[in-house]
């Protein structure tokens, strides 16, 4: 059966209450499964529960390559600032990661890792790692969330019943409809506003356990269907092509409860392919990661 993203999110706690031993966030158990299997290789088991259609779910396969990364480096001294990621194949199952440093100055180091399944690469990955600089600037050009956005309380669930495409990683997170069409509902709509959240996700945002908070918020980020399917007239395939992310601050933190506000918003639709923007919103109400997309579609 598949669960509604609210609806596993209360299967979930009811699950905490009712067992004496603890029962892990999704994420925390997946990341139990990354090891290293050498000085520049680590490993990964992806379930079932990660997958969309016949790939892992995008945002997933890019945290794990952050994850990768990030300890290769196994610096706190310079965070993620950007990252490119590509969707070259279909992931799922064993997966390796191989890890190459590009180029390493004083202030920053640039850092590719691959993620390869059946000896296939399926996600390729580039991230910009950077310390913090002293500048003359400091200031912010996006505009906040909007001061009328409902809370996630006030919200009602993304996924409901009947609802036409609901991948089974979904089952991973929850998510609230704040502004915008859901997918496949022949609406107007494209562009979207989602209150989105890992489950078991502390109210700092991100999930305890052995992966890093950026990862955690890199495998929530991308978790919103395309932009444009809300016009969606019928169920028809997408896959993402390629996703170039920015980090605006190396302190971004949720609003209460763990709860992110993700906008999704197509640019274009074409000949097969979509372009969208995409911005997450911290508890401030401040944009804390921007990003651009690119989404192959068959509709």
């Amino acid at each position: 059966m598949k669960l509604s993203a609210t609806a596993a999110g209360r299967r979930w706690r009811k699950r905490c209450y009712a067992t004496m031993a603890p029962v892990l966030p999704p994420l925390h158990t997946l990341f139990k499964t990354f090891s290293a299997a050498g000085d520049h290789s680590f490993t990964a088991s992806i379930t079932e529960e990660w997958m969309q259609g016949r790939t892992t779910y995008g945002g997933l396969s890019a945290g794990i390559c952050f994850e990768a990364a990030s300890r290769f480096i196994n610096d706190d001294r310079v965070p993620l600032r950007s990252a490119q990621v590509t969707f070259v194949g279909p992931a799922g199952g064993g997966a390796e990661i191989d890890v190459t440093l590009v180029r390493a100055s004083k202030a920053m180091s640039f850092v590719r890792a691959e993620l390869s399944t059946g000896g296939k690469v399926a996600t390729s990955a580039l991230f910009a790692f950077g310390a913090a600089r002293s500048s003359s600037f400091d200031e912010l050009h996006i505009h906040p969330a909007p001061a009328d956005i409902l809370s996630p309380n006030q919200c009602p669930d993304f996924y409901v019943a009947g609802m036409k495409m609901r991948p089974v990683f979904l089952q991973n997170f929850e998510a609230r409809l704040a502004r915008g069409g859901r997918p496949v509902t022949a609406s107007s709509d494209c562009d979207n506003w989602l209150w989105v959240r890992h489950l078991g996700a502390c109210d700092a945002g991100h999930v305890d356990g052995p992966m890093t908070s950026t990862t955690c918020l890199l495998a929530l980020a991308d978790m919103p269907p395309p932009a444009i399917m809300p016009k969606f007239t019928e169920v028809a395939p997408v896959a993402s092509v390629s996703w170039h992310v920015n980090l605006l601050t190396d302190t971004p933190r949720s609003a209460p409860g763990g709860w992110w506000l993700l906008r999704s918003r197509a640019e274009s639709a074409r000949q097969g392919y979509s372009s969208q923007d995409m911005t997450l919103f911290g508890g401030d109400g401040q944009s804390a990661l921007v990003g651009r997309q690119s989404v192959a579609i068959y509709a």
